[in-house]
């Protein structure tokens, strides 16, 4: 029951703001920016300082890798998203009431790292991965939020703020806290974290979301269930994202080692990685958005794998010479990977968020979210050893070969499938959702 002049997401707001984008959705954008800003902050400390920090009180390559472990939690989140499909309060919201114990969740985990130290590597990286186990569900919750509350053409405004949202985290945390904390050492960083994070907690609390309104009937039980892949257009989906994927992430793995070869320090390193890349990112984001406008999701994909395959080629003689890779050559090669990553982002993620099913919106959107993110685990790690098999320039050279060739193959796919359908059958650049 509503009291009077109250919406519910059934019955949202439809007033238009601009163009495409109701009252409802700009208010659901909005909120969602914020989520997902804040949500951010302490997720770049954990992938960025705690290796640095760990390798810098001596501990050796074989404890400082087992930083990758961290990002394990992402990738098994589809065995717990049904249960955040399920259970909710509607005094504070479904979707809501995932959010705020979350992030209470990550200011204590935050405040139990400041209170150990990286000297014991053991409780840093346990305390990473439930920092991380809690990111994950955190993040399936606001994904979940921002899908089933938004309509399917505003699927890629979505994907955009999120890509925003997370390089302007990324951006703050590299400025506010690595930058200007990092040197003084494991406290000073931390204690600067917990101050934003504290912060941002108090921010989310205000923020309305869904509450009043909690879990609608669904299909979805507690278990893991991959039916959405029972759907033709999800398995054709997928099947494309991954050549798209793997094509584009063989190179892309190799952004560190590329640096480190050109001579750049770790602050150099940190400066070009956190806060070059997430600008790079940016407008990257922006531009696949406008493509994705214009042109729809697959062109913009497309697009961004021609990019790919112009740079991996370009730069491949320079960052294989003899004397090691040329500084600049490494500088542009991170920087527009950077920008074409996020711009993949966005056209994926608008693509996925068209064959969701609203009503099992975490269910769906983690258990595809997660098999992608496994399969560019796999891709990212097996890239190192091609390095070592191929070579700099002849990995390079493979890429994008790779790149060109699935981009080509997109487009194809994409005049064939527009010369034998109707104009009637034709599809809208953003594809439709699947909210049977």
């Amino acid at each position: 029951m509503t009291t009077k002049g109250e919406k519910t997401l059934s019955q949202p707001d439809r007033t238009p703001v601009v163009a495409g984008c109701s009252r409802h959705t700009a208010s659901v954008l909005k909120a969602s920016f914020i989520i997902f800003l804040v949500q951010g902050m302490a997720a770049q400390f954990i992938y960025s300082a705690v290796p640095a920090f760990l390798r810098q009180a001596g501990h050796g390559p074989e404890i400082v890798s087992l930083t990758f472990l961290m990002f394990l939690p992402f990738i098994l989140r589809f065995l717990w998203a049904p249960l955040v499909d399920q259970f909710g309060s509607a005094k504070l919201g479904h979707r809501r009431s995932w959010i705020l114990p979350m992030q209470g969740a990550q200011v204590v985990l935050v405040g139990a790292l400041l209170f150990t130290r990286p000297d014991n590597a053991v409780v840093v990286l346990v305390l990473s991965a439930t920092f991380t186990a809690v990111l994950a569900t955190q993040t399936t919750a606001s994904g979940a939020y921002l899908l089933e509350n938004i309509p399917q053409a505003a699927h890629s405004r979505g994907a955009t703020v999120k890509a925003v949202a997370s390089t302007l985290s990324g951006l703050g945390i590299g400025t506010a806290v690595l930058i200007a904390f990092g040197d003084a050492g494991w406290v000073p960083s931390l204690s600067a974290l917990i101050v934003l994070v504290g912060t941002g907690s108090l921010v989310l609390a205000a923020i309305s979301m869904d509450k009043g309104r909690g879990p609608e009937p669904s299909e979805s039980n507690a278990r893991p269930n991959f039916r959405m892949f029972r759907r033709a257009e999800v398995r054709r989906l997928f099947y494309m994202l991954a050549l798209v994927n793997a094509a584009f992430a063989l190179p892309f793995g190799i952004k560190a080692i590329v640096l480190v070869d050109a001579g750049l320090s770790i602050s150099e390193i940190g400066a070009i990685g956190v806060i070059g890349g997430n600008i790079a990112g940016l407008g990257g984001a922006a531009m696949a958005y406008l493509f994705v406008l214009r042109f729809g999701p697959r062109v913009a994909l497309a697009a961004v794998l021609l990019g790919a395959a112009v740079v991996y080629a370009v730069v491949s003689p320079t960052l294989s010479q003899q004397s090691g890779p040329d500084r600049n050559a490494a500088i542009a090669f991170v920087l527009s990977t950077s920008a074409l990553g996020f711009g993949l982002y966005v056209a994926g993620r608008t693509l996925i968020m068209g064959v969701c099913n609203r009503r099992r919106a975490a269910t769906e959107l983690a258990t595809f979210v997660s098999l992608e993110g496994a399969m560019c685990m796999v891709v990212a790690g097996v890239s190192g050893s091609l390095l070592t098999l191929l070579g700099t320039a002849n990995l390079l050279i493979f890429g994008s070969i790779a790149t060109a060739a699935v981009g080509f193959a997109l487009l194809f796919s994409i005049s064939a499938k527009q010369q034998g359908s109707s104009p009637q059958a034709s599809t809208p650049p953003v594809e439709r959702n699947a909210n049977s």
